[in-house]
């Protein structure tokens, strides 16, 4: 997010030495799909001409005689025809899932927590809750995929990355920066699906916007030369500290840079987003912002990201470097209702992934050693080093349910049913067939009704834990409370279901 006294970026900076080379990086980064040249190129080849070619076997509806007992390879990353010959071969290296990299559901540094809790848990542990919990993304600084063998830990686990690259200056020597992408991308462009350019820019450039363009066009050619198929994402901090509107210095920064020329160079805008649980309703104005400086300037609007994304529980204590953030007390329960409210209207207004933040709680982030600040309070798993607590959060349990629940749904065909009177009722498509997701702000108990089923009956599962705390919680399998209704016939095979909607968000499947 932010910087501390702008916003709330949770930047650790990190010195690693990597191929005798120091890289700088910041944690926290959205793209501009780049036209491939011909020779990058996916080839159909023929239809009937008994082969299944590349792009068949990516979609084999395209030609189902060609691709009998194919697997469909939607879900791998797309590959070229342009060959290198430098690159060593490795059989155990896979591209990452594009289920993975299409997937909204991500989190943001889950191993981080241990450069600073020193060995809190190992990366074997942290990879465990990351399977556990259903993550499709994870966002890593530079070093952390030197440190880690990510290849066994996330890229076989169909665990995409999204990556920090680059520094918050212009370099003395242009010619080896260059190098250093190249050799970086080319390392790493089975493992990695987007590069984040200089983290939270619009606080973070050390130089004039001239400079940033200048460098940004320079290291985005460098990663695509490497790795075409990769996307390179600017990031801002983009928004106030407390999440409720964007940042006047983000709208600005992006506006200058597409005015020097960045606009064809980036694939995804990234914004962070952090504050109360109940600022998820800003969020639609946060995107139509950008969006409208896209427009303004004749760039074709590019897909937005938030990779710094939650909310808090607890009571952290309240931090003088960030202006309007009022850290009242939130409970687990509200937490996790904040986490299901956020993702599912940030996809509404088109937002295409959300980053948690983080994990396992970061102890001690802002150095108070209180172990209490917004940043200590954000994981889904409690830093039993913050307060002695070590249970998995009823967000954990939330988070887990949404994706399992949502994850392989038609994101591009959200549809919004309702969003008033404090009713919020959206409808996703998995698999041909509609779930609904809906919610009640009011302090009193709402009668909706959801109309168009086509089903015999219809299972309503509450999106929070039935329990105070996560660590209430010994069986997964029985922790939510559901139901099955019988819809109201309507006409022949459609029907009506009406529920009571309280403070818990639920699942209408």
């Amino acid at each position: 997010m932010n910087k501390l006294h702008s916003g709330f970026a949770p930047i650790q900076i990190i010195l690693s030495v990597i191929a005798g080379t120091v890289v700088l990086g910041g944690i926290v980064g959205g793209v501009l799909y780049f036209s491939k040249q011909p020779s990058q190129q996916i080839q159909q080849g023929k239809c009937g001409d008994g082969v299944c070619g590349p792009a068949e076997k990516a979609n084999p509806n395209l030609c189902p005689k060609d691709c009998i007992g194919e697997q469909p390879e939607s879900d791998t990353k797309p590959t070229t025809t342009a060959t290198t010959t430098t690159t060593p071969k490795n059989e155990d290296v896979v591209s990452a899932k594009s289920s993975s990299k299409d997937s909204p559901f991500a989190l943001q540094a889950p191993f981080m927590s241990r450069a600073e809790d020193k060995g809190y848990i190992s990366s074997e542990e942290a990879t465990n809750f990351l399977l556990d919990a259903g993550v499709k993304e994870v966002r890593m600084l530079l070093p952390e995929l030197e440190k880690y063998n990510i290849n066994d830990l996330l890229t076989k686990n169909n665990i995409a990355i999204s990556a920090d690259i680059a520094q918050p200056m212009y370099p003395k020597d242009m010619e080896k920066h260059k190098s250093e992408v190249k050799a970086s991308a080319k390392k790493y462009k089975n493992n990695v699906e987007a590069w984040l350019v200089v983290n939270e820019a619009e606080t973070g450039w050390k130089d004039t916007p001239e400079k940033y363009a200048e460098y940004f066009i320079a290291t985005s050619k460098a990663i695509k030369s490497e790795a075409p198929d990769a996307l390179v994402v600017m990031n801002l901090a983009g928004v106030s500290p407390a999440g409720e509107m964007s940042s006047s210095a983000g709208l600005k920064f992006l506006e200058t840079a597409l005015k020097n020329g960045v606009g064809s160079y980036f694939d995804v805008l990234d914004i962070h987003i952090q504050g109360d649980a109940t600022n998820y309703k800003n969020l639609g104005k946060i995107v139509s912002d950008y969006n409208k400086i896209f427009k303004q300037n004749g760039i074709k609007e590019k897909p937005i990201w938030n990779t710094e994304f939650g909310t808090y529980d607890g009571d952290p204590d309240e931090n003088p470097r960030l202006p309007g953030m009022k850290l009242s007390y939130q409970s687990e329960e509200v937490q996790a209702g904040g986490l299901i409210k956020k993702y599912i209207y940030g996809l509404s207004v088109g937002i295409k992934k959300m980053f948690w933040t983080t994990m396992v709680e970061w102890s001690n982030y802002d150095k108070s050693g209180s172990g209490n600040c917004y940043f200590c309070s954000t994981g889904l798993v409690n830093n039993s080093r913050n307060d002695g607590l070590s249970h998995k959060k009823l967000a954990y349990y939330t988070y887990k349910k949404m994706v399992e629940v949502l994850d392989g749904s038609d994101w591009n065909n959200i549809q919004t049913i309702q969003e008033s009177g404090g009713v919020y009722i959206y409808k996703f498509t998995k698999n041909n067939k509609p779930i609904w997701v809906a919610w009640n702000d009011n302090a009193e108990s709402k009668s909706v009704t959801i109309s168009g089923i086509t089903s015999s009956s219809v299972k309503i599962t509450e999106a929070i834990p039935k329990h105070e705390s996560g660590k209430e919680v010994t069986d997964y399998s029985t922790a939510f409370t559901t139901k099955t209704e019988t819809p109201t016939t309507v006409s022949h095979l459609i029907g009506n279901i009406t529920i009571s909607l309280k403070d818990v968000p639920v699942f209408v499947e």
